[in-house]
């Protein structure tokens, strides 16, 4: 199905906001690359070990990247452990967003829905002010 046939399927009102794709589609490559690479990480860790529907949530506020990925399982992963093996394929997940991501960390969610939520900020500023996060 062409591109053009989902935009007129598309609910009367409903817009797309444009602007927002376009402003992080401008960045920096390495920028957009490690984005992916946090995203792609946290989303597969919730397919892997959470339960229940999976939501993805991005906002961008100024230069402030904010992602954030909920399950409804309430166990939060353990932080990024140190010394893992360069070989070993488990475990290196958490190390990369800690790497890529100005910030991360989790947020369980008491009560009637449960579950979790594994969030990260970036920092997108020119000349990339990235260093690395520590677990919140």
């Amino acid at each position: 199905m062409g591109t053009a046939r989902l935009h007129r399927r598309r609910r009367r009102g409903a817009r797309p906001d444009r602007r927002r794709p376009a402003r992080l589609a401008g960045r920096r490559p390495r920028r957009r690359d490690d984005i992916v690479h946090i995203v792609d990480e946290l989303v597969t860790n919730a397919v892997l070990h959470g339960t229940g529907p999976i939501r993805l949530r991005l906002r961008l506020h100024g230069r402030r990247l904010v992602g954030e990925v909920t399950d409804a399982r309430p166990a939060v992963p353990p932080p990024a452990p140190d010394g893992v093996p360069v070989w070993n394929e488990a475990g290196r997940g958490l190390l990369l967003v800690a790497a890529l991501a100005t910030e991360y960390g989790t947020e369980r969610h008491d009560g009637a829905g449960g579950g979790k939520t594994v969030w990260f900020s970036r920092l997108l500023t020119p000349g990339d002010g990235h260093r690395p996060a520590a677990a919140h």
